[in-house]
């Protein structure tokens, strides 16, 4: 079989599974077998009705299995109980979660995807769908693995302390009235799951090193599901990094989305500034930032994260966009609508439609990235585009889709010659020209079709949908 028809294969298998679903839903039940707690799949397709399953679990505890015949099981419609019973949900694929499923009382959820252990499932959260707590003593277990529910940030400070912590964030909170001078969890050496829920209004205006939800992670620790929004992040020192969701990163992050604003003050020192992390040196997929990042440092900046830097790490940005602005005066070194300065990592499957802009000083502007270096044999820059508007200074570098390049594996990038002010078809970086792998396009044909190169299983497009330009079909604009 050809490379081809084996990719076509592949991405028709994925779509086939992505198809095979228990669905939990209004539609009556169809296709599953359930008696005595269990309730199982019967044919590829089928439906468990939200009323049938809320009267089982008011009976005693329930186990909802795709069994050997489906694949993921889907919450469409909300599901809640107010008792002591457990709920589990065993996938051989993935549980995706589009409405809300309340624990109202003191139950307990089990939640198993990837229950063949083939390695293709996880918990996915998408439209308004998380897990709520109403009681923060109720057990959840995941893969196998008990977490501690925690309903407040001091409880998730207290909880993140330690190695090897598994912590879950129980229910959506506000922080409008708390005023941080430090970062509310300084380090985190495990787990971090958000259930799709959220903290909102949160602020810290501080001078310490890592001034961001998270001051640093190890490479052991996972921060996963979590929305971040309205939150307001200010750094007025003169080293360290900036950012809503880490400052320093070794672990992962997945499937975080935060809005709000990153302010550095200072113009003396060097802060890397991000719209999710400061600096990165491992891998960040499924992400999204609508953050204003403002900055008078030295240091680089980026819509999503100011540095990525393949130091320690698989350094990797995938499968993620920002729609901020960023904006620098003074020296800064650089600024990027996905990244800052990136060197010897992989940025894949991204999109930028926010600005970059600066003020003053020898700055490097781009689309997607300020400055893209290489640091070993295996980075890339690729399958990414850029609508962000450019507007460097004088004496600034500045290209539609990276500002800098002097890496040998960009390809399939591209930017909007409408959008950008950039219409100089050799002005997708700013040095070279003529960057190899770095293409132009109007904003008609990047809204026409998806650009060669870009994976059908991955990008979707529709004109209704992010104004008609590429998205990513797992992590779609909200």
């Amino acid at each position: 079989m050809s490379r081809r028809l084996l990719a076509a294969f592949l991405a028709l298998a994925a779509a086939s599974a992505a198809q095979a679903s228990v669905v939990i839903s209004t539609a009556p039940t169809s296709n599953m077998s359930c008696s005595a707690g269990s309730c199982t799949a019967t044919a590829a397709d089928a439906v468990l009705n939200v009323d049938d399953l809320e009267g089982f679990l008011a009976a005693g505890n329930v186990t909802v299995t795709s069994g050997n015949v489906s694949q993921d099981i889907e919450l469409d419609s909300p599901l809640s109980w107010p008792g002591t019973q457990k709920l589990t949900l065993s996938a051989a694929g993935s549980i995706r979660f589009n409405a809300v499923l309340t624990v109202a009382g003191a139950g307990a959820l089990t939640l198993t995807p990837d229950s063949d252990a083939s390695g293709d499932g996880t918990l996915r959260f998408a439209k308004k769908g998380h897990v709520a707590f109403s009681d923060t003593s109720s057990k959840l277990t995941i893969g196998g693995d008990k977490y501690k529910l925690v309903g407040s940030l001091r409880k998730l400070a207290k909880a993140a302390t330690g190695s090897a912590v598994r912590v879950a964030l129980a229910r959506d909170i506000g922080e409008a009235r708390k005023l941080y001078q430090m970062a509310p969890v300084a380090n985190l050496d495990g787990i971090f799951e958000g259930l799709g829920n959220t903290i909102s209004h949160f602020q810290i205006n501080g001078s310490d090193g890592q001034v961001a939800l998270i001051g640093q992670t190890s490479a052991a620790a996972s921060v996963r599901d979590l929305n971040l929004v309205s939150a307001d992040i200010t750094h007025f020192g003169n080293s360290g990094n900036a950012a809503i969701l880490i400052g320093n990163n070794f672990g992962t992050v997945q499937n975080v989305r935060a809005t709000g604003a990153v302010h550095v003050t200072s113009s003396d020192g060097v802060v890397e500034a991000g719209g999710l992390v400061g600096t990165s040196f491992n891998a960040i997929t499924s992400s999204q930032a609508a953050v204003d990042v403002t900055s008078s440092s030295k240091g680089s900046s980026g819509g999503l994260v100011g540095v990525l830097f393949a130091g320690c790490c698989f350094a990797s940005l995938q499968t993620s966009f920002s729609t901020g602005a960023v904006s620098v005066s003074g020296n800064a070194a650089a600024a990027g609508g996905i990244v800052g300065f990136t060197q010897g990592g992989f940025v894949l499957d991204c999109y930028a439609r926010g600005s970059v802009t600066g003020s003053a000083g020898n700055n490097v502007f781009g689309g997607l990235a300020g400055i893209n270096t290489q640091g070993g044999s295996f980075e890339i820059l690729g399958t990414s585009y850029s609508t962000a508007a450019i507007s460097a200074p004088a004496g600034g570098i500045d290209g539609g889709a990276i500002g800098e390049d002097t890496s040998v594996n960009t390809r399939s990038v591209y930017w909007d010659l409408d959008t950008s002010g950039i219409s100089d078809p050799s002005q997708g970086a700013g040095s070279p020209s003529n960057d190899r792998g770095v293409t132009g396009l109007h904003s008609a044909k990047l809204k026409a079709q998806l650009p060669s190169g870009f994976d059908p299983a991955i990008w979707g497009q529709d004109a209704h949908i992010n104004s008609g330009y590429p998205y990513l079909l797992d992590n779609p604009p909200r």
